[in-house]
């Protein structure tokens, strides 16, 4: 069963959209994409860490971190 990385980059008192949400292949994919757009970032995501910080030429915070099933 293939899953993919979802990152939410909202807290709990945003509204999340479509604007803040990526998905990926995986753990690897999530972390060079987000180098490669100038986020400063750090982030460790475990299998079991639901949460991830990250930092930004425009503000920093929190984000959500889960898996989600493939069902392509």
């Amino acid at each position: 069963m293939k899953h993919k990385l979802v990152l939410v980059f909202a807290d709990d008192s945003e509204v999340v959209g479509i604007d803040n949400v990526l998905i990926f292949n995986n753990v690897l994919d999530a972390e060079t994409y987000l180098r490669s757009t100038g986020h400063i970032v750090s982030v460790k995501i475990e299998p079991d860490d639901r949460w991830f910080t990250f930092k930004t030429n425009a503000w920093n915070g929190n984000g959500r971190a889960y898996w989600v099933v493939d069902r392509s």
